[in-house]
């Protein structure tokens, strides 16, 4: 399956890096780490129509070119690696660690296209944000450095395309990082043997003791507590974030040396101006030793430039707290520039040899060795984790660690590095400013806090027996560590002030439902939300469908772990919401996949909605052939398509009510003149809703076989119409959809060969073959009937605007002679009328009276057909009901009468500018409308050219011994309508004669007087009566 969605979009897909299309922000003011969103946009539950696509295809193609390979490559690798529930050998995460290792591969695979283009850019963008850290952090007057303040106009780029996808990178790598701890193999392997080094859990293969080394010590803590293991995995991950997010750290270390105002040497400088100051005043007092702060006169004379503060008086590392003296302004910067540096290679997960070689650089030694000890740090050689032997001085370390990072160094950087040594979380709190790095806090903290009571507990005589009674006190802390648990810290990420706005954004609730294991939860209020019609988003909708997709193909992978059952609300919502993207966003052939994924009847409703945006018969033909690969009913599929939209469209299916057609202009009372028919009475404006309509009959010539169906949604739609009076709506399905067209479909598949059936009958030699075809008639005979109706009307229209033209070339002046052009329109448009109306006097939409016979299983040209019931749809549209019978009637009572009387004018008119003859088809109508029923004729043989003249009808008692068409007048109350007309009618054939002679008798030019006998032998000259003269 998915090699042949592959090769259905090859033909038709650009690569992604052709196709950028957001725009940014000209100040960002988020960190490296931070990325945008928003939240997950509700689908309206109205069905759109063809206007509504129209208006949201631009954000919606947009969001879709910008992701439009990466949309397809999601919806390929579901489909490949689809196993249905029960049917996978695997019970664990293994079961969907392949296709969450595939999704992440896309999203790497398009940050790597995206950095080719736009890292440049995203490094310059990061440029201002180190400063605006260090302003943060400043305890003291920060120096102006000589950053470049020109900013230059990039114009529409995407910036912010690298951001998400980067981010969503990070929300994959997490996923597959927490369903290896929350779903891990039961028989305790490693589920990605071939993952990084730093997530796959250390095995202890040996007994820990006082002895052992840190690292071995480190390994057995997170191989015995599964939560431990969980927390150290997300910091992990936070750090391989953070180093994939922010900036070079060599571009930073630029930028600083341009703040702290030293140029590039500033690598060997160390505190470059309070140096000076310490030895211009060693020089003035001729002093070789260290200066001593308790000198006199020296708190006057040794000061900073501004006179301010007193400058230390020597350069030790701990001079600056021990002296409680300041340094000059530049030397400060330097000092919490360095720091900084440190705190984000700490936080980035740097190994000690590369923070080693940063402060080497720097000629500060000591600031590397301050920090050397921690198991956590990676190694680049790959050596022992314990980069510092004798294991027992650790713990002291770290709580040395903690106490540095209370004390207070130069600022919150200091500060906060020694925080995430020692584990003290109140001074890492200080320097977070996202999302990323208070969840850091949270995390790092607790795994070194715990880990030093692990070894307390575990291993006591670890510990210094040298160490006195108070110096035990001191380090060790008999009370248990905090523990928080991932819904506590999830909590307070949204709550904390400086990351809830952060927290609100929708790859962050990912990522927090995620840690929190409350991801079922997070999809239901997700689902919850859409359902009710809330959280439509207002602005960027494109980014918005970024974190649906991402949403929608988490739950299905939940889905896949049966932790989501596939007809659970919330999860249908989401993909419901994502199958509309892929709908407006032009992706017809995807939603079938994503619907084959929910309940079957929610999948039916939801695959009907986006059928009307499909238009072209090509796709068409892809979508409904995808839909039964993926085991939907397709029938099902259009009938639900019809319902939706007659029912969000207001096009009510089972009202009564059909309003009479406004066709024709009554004379004055009492004028006994025929009625005349209203120029453009079907010219309506046509409706989107009315248009998917016809779309949505279209579909069913697609189907093979399904007669039946087809001609119920071709019935159905037209009574649709005329319930509304959408008569020009109607036409149009009269003219896209007739009975001749789906013949002409339907029968190669049923018969083996093409055929018009109203015009062709069946040429076999079976003794079924003539009743198949009759059968096949009576279960279209509905969906004939108003199509006759239709024609009719059409008909009738035309021919009000030829007979207009005419009497306005005859009235103007025109020799009736040269006015052949519009008789000859005339007369074909008569024709027309003629052949349309005559129909509809015959049994026109009336019920055989013996009901319908069994249909029994035939055979033709060896194909075995079970026909199915005619004109079957639910338990209450059978064509033998009461109701449908009830309904037909009340259509023929509505527009019969108006059409029979338009004929009478067509009649009259025509007989007048083209033939006297035609003037005896009204009297042949007045003897066929007054005339009696006459159906009550019956035959046992089968006649295909006479069938439904012979056919016996149900008569309504109450009409016994009239026509069917005056009882249609005598039910609708207009019989003096009729009367009227059709004495008007015999007025003006008793003035034919007058009217076609001039003055004396003369014959009037144009118009044709014949002496041509009528069926019955009758003709013209009874009216010619001559009167003696006296």
């Amino acid at each position: 399956m998915a090699d042949r969605l592959r090769s259905q979009r090859a033909m038709r897909e650009e690569s992604f890096e052709n196709v950028y299309s957001s725009e940014i922000s000209n100040e960002p003011e988020s960190d490296a780490s931070e990325a945008d969103g928003m939240e997950v946009e509700n689908t309206d539950t109205r069905l759109m129509t063809v206007r509504d696509v129209q208006n949201a295809l631009h954000p919606l193609q947009a969001a879709a070119d910008r992701v439009g390979k990466q949309v397809e490559k999601f919806a390929e690798n579901l489909d490949k690696y689809y196993a249905p529930l029960g049917q996978s050998a695997e019970e664990d995460c293994r079961r969907v660690l392949p296709l969450v290792c595939e999704y992440e591969k896309i999203a790497a695979d398009t940050v790597k296209s995206l950095k080719k283009y736009h890292e440049p850019e995203r490094q310059e963008r990061l440029k201002g944000s180190w400063k605006r850290k260090l302003r943060r952090a400043s305890r003291t007057p920060t120096p102006q450095g000589r950053a470049n303040e020109d900013h230059e106009d990039l114009g529409s780029t995407t910036v912010e395309d690298l951001q998400r996808w980067e981010q969503e990178r990070q929300t994959w790598q997490l996923l597959r990082l927490l369903l290896q701890t929350q779903y891990p193999p039961k028989d305790g392997s490693s589920a990605l043997p071939d993952q990084e080094k730093q997530f796959q859990r250390p095995r202890s293969g040996q007994a820990i003791h006082r002895y052992s080394s840190e690292g071995d010590v480190w390994n057995a803590f997170l191989s015995d507590f599964d939560d431990v293991w969980e927390k150290n995995v997300v910091v992990e991950w936070l750090k391989a974030s953070a180093n994939c997010n922010g900036q070079d750290i060599r571009s930073v270390i630029e930028e600083l040396e341009e703040g702290a105002d030293r140029g590039a040497g500033l690598s060997a400088h160390g505190w470059l101006y309070s140096k000076e100051a310490v030895k211009a005043q060693k020089r003035l007092r001729s002093w070789a030793d260290a200066l001593d702060p308790g000198s006199p006169g020296i708190d006057d004379s040794l000061v900073s430039k501004n006179k301010k503060q007193k400058i230390v008086t020597q350069l030790d590392p701990d001079a600056f707290s021990r002296q409680n003296r300041d340094l000059e302004s530049e030397d400060v910067y330097f000092e919490r520039a360095t720091w900084l540096g440190c705190w984000e290679m700490l936080r980035r997960g740097q190994s000690w040899e590369t923070i080693r070689e940063f402060c080497l650089d720097r000629v500060e030694v000591w600031r590397a060795l301050s920090l050397r000890g921690d198991p956590r740090m990676s190694q680049e050689n790959g050596t022992d984790r314990d980069v510092v032997r004798g294991a027992q001085s650790r713990s002291l370390w770290r709580k040395m660690c903690t106490n540095a990072a209370r004390d207070g160094g130069i600022d919150d950087y200091e500060n906060a590095v020694y925080g995430v040594l020692g584990g003290d979380f109140p001074s890492i709190k200080k320097v977070t400013r996202s999302w990323d790095d208070y969840l850091f806090a949270i995390y790092s903290s607790e795994i070194v806090r715990q880990f030093d009571f692990y070894i307390q507990k575990r291993l006591p005589d670890r510990l210094p027996e040298t160490l006195n009674m108070r110096t035990q006190q001191m380090f060790f802390d008999e009370t248990k560590p905090s523990n928080m648990s991932g819904e506590d810290v999830w909590r307070s990420l949204q709550a904390y002030e400086a990351t809830k706005e952060e927290a609100k954004k929708p790859m962050k609730m990912l990522q927090g439902s995620l840690i929190a294991g409350e991801f079922v939860q997070h999809v239901r209020a997700k689902g919850l939300e859409i359902g009710q019609g809330r959280n439509r988003p207002k602005t960027d909708i494109s980014e918005d469908y970024d974190s649906l997709r991402v949403l929608t193909h988490m739950a299905l992978i939940f889905q896949d772990l049966e932790v989501l059952r596939e007809d659970d609300t919330a999860t249908e919502n989401i993909v419901s919401a994502y199958i509309e993207f892929l709908g407006a966003a032009g992706k017809q052939d995807l939603l079938p996949l994503y619907a084959s994924r929910m309940n079957k009847g929610t999948a039916t409703k939801v695959i009907a909605r986006q059928l009307p945006k499909i238009v072209e018969p090509a796709e068409r033909e892809t979508v409904l052939s995808l839909i039964t690969d993926y085991e939907l009913n397709p029938i099902h599929v259009l009938r639900q398509q019809l319902h939706e939209i007659a029912d969000n469209a207001g096009l009510a299916e089972n009202e009564s009510h059909f309003p009479r057609l406004d066709m024709l202009e009554f004379p004055k009372p009492g004028s006994y003149q025929i009625p005349e028919i209203k120029l453009g009475f079907l010219q309506q404006d046509i409706t989107d809703e009315q248009r998917d309509m016809i779309h949505g009959v279209e579909w069913y010539l697609l189907l093979d076989d399904q007669w039946s169906e087809t001609m119920w949604a071709g019935a159905l739609v037209y009574k649709c119409f005329l319930r509304i009076g959408a008569f020009a709506a109607a036409k149009e399905l009269s003219q896209r959809v007739t009975f001749s067209s789906i013949s002409l479909e339907k029968t190669r598949s049923m018969f083996g060969r093409t055929m018009d059936l109203s015009t062709e009958t069946l040429e076999d030699s079976h003794p079924a073959s003539d009743w198949y075809h009759q059968e096949l008639l009576t279960v279209s005979e509905p969906f004939r009937d108003l199509e006759k109706m239709i024609f009719a009307l059409v008909a009738l229209e035309d021919w009000a605007v030829v007979a207009a033209q005419l009497e306005a070339e005859l009235n103007g002046g025109v020799d009736p002679r040269h006015a052949r052009t519009t008789k000859t329109k005339l007369q074909e448009a008569h024709d027309n009328v003629v052949s349309c109306v005559e129909p509809l006097l015959q049994n026109w939409l009336q019920w055989p009276a013996d009901g319908e016979r069994p249909l029994p299983l035939i055979k033709i040209y060896d194909i075995c057909y079970f026909i199915p019931q005619p004109y079957h749809m639910g338990t209450n549209t059978t064509r033998n009901s009461d109701e449908e019978r009830a309904e037909l009637e009340t259509i023929r009572t509505a527009y019969l009468p108006d059409i029979v009387l338009g004929y009478i004018r067509v009649l009259d008119f025509d007989g007048h500018h083209l033939s006297r003859d035609i003037l005896l088809q009204t009297m042949n109508l007045a003897v066929q409308v007054a005339g009696p029923s006459g159906n009550s004729t019956t035959t046992d043989t089968i006649d295909t050219d006479n069938y439904w003249a012979k056919k016996p009808y149900a008569e309504d008692p109450s009409n016994k011994g009239l026509s069917s068409v005056c009882a249609t007048f005598q039910k609708a109350g207009r019989m003096k309508q009729l009367v009227d007309a059709l004495a008007a009618a015999s007025v003006s054939i008793m003035r034919a004669d007058e009217m076609s002679s001039g003055k004396g008798g003369a014959k009037k030019k144009g118009v044709k007087k014949s002496r041509k006998s009528g069926a019955g032998g009758e003709n013209m000259d009874i009216w010619n009566v001559i009167v003696p003269e006296i």
